[in-house]
């Protein structure tokens, strides 16, 4: 995610002259108030389009002690027998991702939609999904830009031979709820439909190095870890998300998750496992993909 500067010429000043300040809200795109939070379409005042994203950053322990200790703007909600209800007024930071210009792509990324399953078979892959992904995935340049260090160096967490690990946008910082992002170097690899036997290696490296970096860095062993692929994932460069395993991010369910480790084993059971494998698949209404696929009776 990036942001621009909301000057005269947005495309030609200083990133770091713009605010958020300067967009306007057009309307909310979803909102889970269960994890707190809010995306939002905005515009400037030059109608470039805008998706800001809002999310309330995890309360740690010094702020319930003072939660706790405050006498000021407390509200009794109810008492029922032991369980009692207040409600207690308190400032807590605020996570704000920017994305602008937004394209409808990003808009529609971060819109509630109506989801739907099906099963891709190989042959579908091969006739239907791989050209819609060739013709319509998103633009991988920001993430070619972290492989060569031309933008977020200072975020890196860990730079191997096959990998580099970074936190993931969505995390606040806080162990609790740990997200990192291992990005495969090598590019052309978009899916785990991609991957094949000779891959084993790098996948291993990915797992044994990065664990041991987050062991060394955030006090989790390896048992503690949850490292996954998503199908499809959100943009076609091959990276293994990471979270801890008492944490339940979006994207963690069966139906999206494929386990590094199982597809280690996958791939040792046979060298091309996912080329020929019946992969279930989510997609939403609002997907081009789901109307090609709607067309032609395979959803």
């Amino acid at each position: 995610m990036e942001s621009i500067n909301g000057s005269d010429n947005p495309d030609t000043t200083s990133s770091e002259q713009f605010q958020p300040a300067q967009l306007t809200i057009s309307r909310v795109l979803n909102e889970t108030p269960e994890s707190k939070y809010i995306a939002l379409e905005c515009s400037d005042k030059f109608s470039h389009k805008a998706v800001v994203t809002l999310s309330q950053l995890h309360l740690q322990l010094k702020d319930a002690a003072e939660i706790l200790k405050t006498t000021d703007n407390v509200t009794h909600d109810f008492t029922n027998d032991i369980y009692k209800q207040y409600r207690v007024q308190f400032t807590n930071d605020v996570k704000v991702n920017v994305i602008h210009p937004a394209t409808e792509k990003h808009i529609l990324k971060y819109s509630a939609k109506k989801l739907h399953i099906f099963r891709e078979t190989p042959e579908m892959y091969k006739k239907i999904v791989e050209k819609h992904v060739n013709e319509n995935y998103m633009d991988l340049e920001w993430v070619y830009n972290i492989l060569d260090h031309k933008s977020e160096s200072d975020r890196i967490v860990l730079e191997k031979e096959h990998f580099i690990m970074l936190p993931d946008m969505k995390w606040d910082g806080n162990v609790s709820s740990l997200y990192l992002m291992c990005l495969i170097k090598q590019r052309g690899i978009k899916s785990i439909r991609d991957l094949r036997s000779s891959h084993i290696p790098m996948l291993e490296s990915v797992q044994q190095e990065a664990g041991e970096a987050i062991k060394a860095k955030y006090g989790l062993p390896c048992s503690q870890l949850r490292f996954y692929f998503h199908y499809h994932p959100t943009y076609f460069h091959l990276h293994v998300h990471v979270t801890k395993l008492d944490y339940f991010p979006p994207g963690c369910s069966t139906e999206k998750a494929h386990l590094l480790d199982n597809v280690i084993n996958n791939l040792r059971i046979s060298d091309n496992y996912y080329e020929i494998a019946t992969l279930p698949v989510v997609t939403h209404e609002d997907d081009s993909l789901y109307q090609i696929l709607k067309n032609q009776n395979l959803i």
